[in-house]
């Protein structure tokens, strides 16, 4: 009797381990409520440790997404190549090209305008 008293002490005394998956989707769910909450760094950070633990691709198209949302474009295309180069053919992999494209617009677009607003500041001085 004592020691199955004991045996019962020592099961429930131990802290419960999560198991990998549930660790990653802890993260990958609060990622999403950054996501979603515009809090891009923080979201980032989860989906990166989702990652980390996973493995598992669709956290590169997050991490993209919010770097994409942060105007981060260099970082959010590395990120979509990553995902393309894990998945290519997945499902999402001709919307994922096209954001790449999208997002190699925009950082083109707004290098010009830094370009057009450098040459402006220079013409008035």
């Amino acid at each position: 009797m004592r020691a199955v008293l004991l045996v019962f002490a020592v099961l429930f005394a131990t802290p419960a381990m999560a198991a990998p998956e549930s660790k990653a989707a802890a993260h990958y769910k609060q990622g999403k409520a950054f996501l979603a909450a515009k809090q891009y760094d923080q979201a980032i950070v989860e989906f990166e440790a989702a990652y980390a633990i996973d493995k598992v691709a669709s956290h590169l198209f997050n991490i993209a997404t919010a770097y994409d949302a942060k105007a981060e474009y260099d970082k959010a295309i590395s990120y979509y190549q990553r995902y393309l180069d894990a998945e290519p053919t997945s499902k999402l992999a001709v919307q994922v090209r096209t954001l790449v494209v999208d997002a190699t617009r925009k950082r083109d677009d707004a290098a010009a305008k830094k370009r057009e607003e450098a040459m402006r500041r220079m013409m008035m001085d």
